[in-house]
């Protein structure tokens, strides 16, 4: 029984770190990518006149966004609960049209349109509100997870440590009782 105890346990502690923490790794890493999108899009607006700067900034956002795709293909692997499919579908879906509003954009700052920029940066934000609280929502569903898990291997370590501590004592009585 014991032994079955800290098996579970280890089962436990395994999908902690190959799934629980991969996924919380993933979504970390999205969050860290949306704000740099953020980022090399203001950096673009205040170098509007500057074609190359700001192409370098629009390189940039594409490979976030190829970056965002490919950890969104991944997290398929580790989101696997309900709430975490739920979340992960949902930036799924948001995706494209935030994506589309970043282009549209960039195509604004490289026609060196400063107001239409700042009326399309406000529409990529209203566009990526349901992306961003999905990815914080995915964080959530991967921290709750884990401290289930640990919780859950804290109990079965404790009762197979007990039980084992119980048998051995219970051998050395026995030993002691028939030696006498």
């Amino acid at each position: 029984l014991a032994i079955t105890n800290l098996s579970k346990a280890n089962d436990r502690i395994s999908t902690l770190f190959q799934d629980d923490m991969a996924g919380s790794r993933q979504a970390n890493q999205i969050a860290k990518d949306r704000l740099a999108l953020g980022r090399e899009a203001r950096d673009a607006m205040l170098h509007i006149q500057d074609s190359a700067a700001v192409a370098a900034d629009e390189r940039s956002m594409l490979a976030y966004f190829q970056e965002i795709h490919s950890t969104l293909d991944e997290m398929k692997k580790t989101f696997y609960s309900k709430e975490g499919q739920e979340a992960t579908g949902i930036m799924r879906d948001a995706l494209p049209a935030w994506e589309t509003g970043y282009h549209d954009w960039y195509d604004r700052i490289k026609a060196k349109d400063l107001p239409g920029s700042m009326a399309q940066m406000d529409t990529v934000t209203k566009l990526g509100k349901t992306f961003f609280d999905a990815s914080a929502r995915a964080i959530e569903v991967k921290l709750k997870r884990a401290d289930e898990k640990f919780e859950e291997n804290t109990a079965e370590y404790h009762t197979a440590r007990t039980l084992m501590l119980s048998a051995v004592g219970f051998s050395l009585l026995l030993g002691i009782a028939l030696s006498i």
